[in-house]
């Protein structure tokens, strides 16, 4: 049993135990994605079939994994076992069982831009202000009534508000029959229907409770409570459950997450073993110390300290003036290591903990020609031309789709203007009919003959590639599509060269997704697209990689760079004050942030403008000061306050003082090395140097060196 003969002793005990509810505590690097598929790959070596198989992680790019591994581990499977996303295990279980919700199985998943996009919709009909009912507040709202009121009656509360919470259950009620008659469901419906569909027809609940005899759950710290009832539904009084988690991990409370569904299990599930994975197979010794000594500052944990055999260098901590110094310092920092010829662009991450903190890291990665990428922001599939192309097809799927239909019926443009669309969409809500129908329907309403036949020609289009969805492989559909509604021909005209690239990449996308899927239906590829996370968009290449601490969960790189850690950032400010177990949540956050680095881990603060000071000055995150005293810390300490030893270089003899009072900021010319700034300034007898020249990088200089010169 090769598979089993990599797995340490606890890591075995998981896979192979034979006890029906069982809690692996899997510290990060501690291996939890190997024993999860070797636990996936002994349950059907010992005789379960893999279709009774069914496990849940929280990325599409973990599932693709996780499968990957079992099936190039077992060859010749007369079935798969299944490893969903809960929302794409939800999906699929909707269009298997949608007549029972009285939906059409081709449902459309909007997903937060759409929401948005139909909420702003409904706000302009109410003729409400903008700043009375703020969509993105409408937004959660839906989704807190969703996801908090699963099992019991949403009441409107009374009170100083009362006639806002009529509005914005106003607003609900038009939003959740508008998704009806989309044939739509968000987010939160997918998993909220399940729910309601497991409760209500037990005769359905036993038919899937028999199809799924062993479930296994990935990440089980993230677990919300109605996930948790999903879960405990599927399981039942017959089944295995089998759940992986870090309880030192739980980093989205904020979104739901209820850190007491791992820690409490064996209060619902009686007999529940425990299995503690602490070995830690990414981190080097000193890493592992620094995050150990961090989260024990927690109450609300599960205690464990992880362990490693790799020893390593010490980690680093570094304090500059503003973040352009900060920046400066980890930009030479990586080129100085690249330049040594060991290590490439790849190898490093730059984390932080709000995207805004990404700008003079970007700037200062520009201004030294460094590759970079950032993770998080605006993907591939969120760019107005994918967005636009997959409306189209959305559309030929659905034509109760409103929403796709609003974003392509003047892309390219058409001629019709805001108050004739207005007049389509009273049409469409005052009797209950799709927009693409009353559109259809009312062509007169169209006054200019020019605009008239461009939406007749554009509904005939629709209507008659909806016929070929089924005769033509979803790529060449795209792009026939794209052409007979000359959509690549606006673009031709724009030299949109780039957005042309893009769509032909969408659509080799979809010619993989084809030709590498058992069911490659146009509606299962659009459903993939939409449930797509931040980190299923993380590629290989070779460039450094910047993302919020949030995005790299479940990532790790040889080099992790940590900036920012500024009392007020990181931990947030608003983190602190709005969440009881703020602190906490926050220095589980920077716990991820330590233990993504398997080589070298360097943490960084800057002393710029602070809007939460009373100093108005930045100051070292509490969590610097939790690893480190600042007060009486020294280089060579546990964390060194210096680069690391390979960056140095000798220092040439002192042949002449050049008696200069430095400050940081200042600029200077080396006689070797040219131009650079003083990033800081070392008891008064060392400097230290950001130079222009990128094969130099950051240099420790004596002060008073002759070669040096303020410019």
């Amino acid at each position: 049993m090769e598979y089993l003969k990599k797995l340490n002793k606890n890591q075995k005990e998981a896979v192979i135990s034979e006890e029906k509810y069982l809690r692996i505590v899997a510290g990060a690097g501690s291996g939890k994605t190997r024993v999860l598929t070797s636990r996936i790959i002994h349950l059907i070596k010992e005789g379960v079939r893999p279709y009774n198989i069914l496990a849940i992680t929280f990325t599409n790019k973990a599932a693709n994994e996780m499968r990957e591994r079992v099936l190039n581990t077992l060859e010749n499977l007369d079935s798969k076992p299944y490893i969903f996303t809960f929302h794409s295990f939800c999906a699929r279980f909707l269009r298997e069982e949608s007549k029972l919700i009285n939906y059409n199985s081709d449902f459309n998943i909007i997903d937060d831009e759409d929401k948005q996009r139909l909420l702003k919709e409904i706000v302009k009909e109410k003729n409400f202000h903008k700043d009375y009912l703020e969509v993105k507040t409408l937004s959660n709202y839906i989704s807190y009534r969703k996801t908090y009121y699963y099992n019991r009656e949403f009441t409107i509360s009374s009170g100083f508000s009362e006639e806002l919470e009529k509005d914005k259950n106003d607003v609900f009620e038009i939003y959740e029959r508008r998704l009806k008659r989309m044939n739509s469901v968000d987010f939160d419906d997918l998993l909220l229907k399940v729910y309601k569909i497991l409760v209500k027809h037990k005769e359905t609940l036993t038919k899937w409770q028999n199809r799924y005899r062993h479930i296994l759950v990935d990440e089980f710290q993230d677990t919300n409570d109605l996930q948790f009832e999903l879960v405990k539904l599927l399981v039942g009084e017959q089944n295995h459950l089998f759940v992986v988690g870090d309880p030192d991990q739980t980093i989205y409370t904020w979104r739901g997450a209820n850190i007491k569904i791992i820690a409490d299990l064996e209060k619902t599930y009686e007999g529940t073993k425990t299995i503690v994975l602490d070995r830690n197979y990414r981190s080097t010794k000193p890493i592992l110390d620094v995050a150990n000594k961090l989260i024990k500052n927690n109450q609300n944990r599960v205690h464990k300290d992880l362990i490693s055999d790799k020893e390593g260098d010490d980690v680093f901590y570094r304090s500059f003036e503003t973040q352009f110094h900060e920046a400066s310092y980890v930009v030479g920092t990586i080129k100085g290591i690249v330049s040594e010829g060991e290590y490439q662009y790849k190898d490093f991450a730059i984390l932080y903990r709000a995207n805004y903190l990404s700008r003079e890291v970007e700037k200062a990665l520009i201004k030294e020609n460094v590759k970079y990428k950032i993770f998080g922001g605006v993907g591939f599939y969120n760019r107005k031309e994918i967005k636009d192309a997959i409306a189209y097809l959305k559309l030929l799927v659905n034509k109760s789709d409103d929403l796709s239909l609003l974003r392509i019926i003047n892309e390219p443009r058409r001629g019709v203007g805001e108050a004739t669309l207005n007049k389509f969409i009273s049409k469409s809500n005052k009797e209950e009919m799709s927009l693409f129908k009353a559109i259809s329907n009312n062509l007169d309403y169209i006054s200019r003959i020019a605009a008239r036949n461009q939406i007749a020609k554009f509904i005939q289009i629709i209507n008659e590639y909806t016929d070929h969805v089924d005769k033509l492989s979803p790529g060449e559909l795209l792009d026939n599509l794209l052409r007979e509604t000359k959509y690549y021909e606006k673009l031709e005209q724009d030299e949109e060269h780039e957005r042309i690239d893009n769509l032909k990449e969408l659509i080799n996308d979809l010619v993989y997704f084809e030709n590498n899927n058992e069911d490659p239906k146009l509606t299962n590829f659009l459903q993939e697209i939409t449930l797509y996370s931040s980190q299923d968009e993380i590629e290989d290449g070779n460039y450094v990689s910047l993302m919020t601490v949030h995005t790299a969960k479940g990532l790790e790189y040889p080099f992790v760079f940590v900036v920012g850690l500024c009392d007020g950032i990181f931990p947030s400010y608003r983190s602190l004050k709005e969440s009881e177990d703020g602190e906490e949540e926050e220095r589980r956050l920077a716990y991820v942030a330590f233990t993504r680095a398997k080589e070298r881990l360097f943490l960084s603060s800057n002393r710029g403008f602070s809007y939460v000071s009373a100093e108005g000055r930045n100051k070292p995150s509490r969590f610097i000061k939790e690893v480190i005293d600042l007060e009486v810390a020294k280089p060579r300490k546990i964390i060194r306050d210096e680069r690391p030893k390979r960056t140095f270089k000798s220092i040439s003899p002192i042949n002449k003082a050049n008696n200069i009072k430095w400050s940081n900021g200042d600029q200077v010319n080396h006689a070797n090395f040219g131009f650079g700034v003083i990033i800081e300034i070392i008891n008064d007898t060392y400097i230290k140097v950001a130079f222009k020249d990128s094969g130099v990088g950051i240099k420790t200089l004596l002060s008073n060196h002759g070669s040096i010169t303020k410019v």
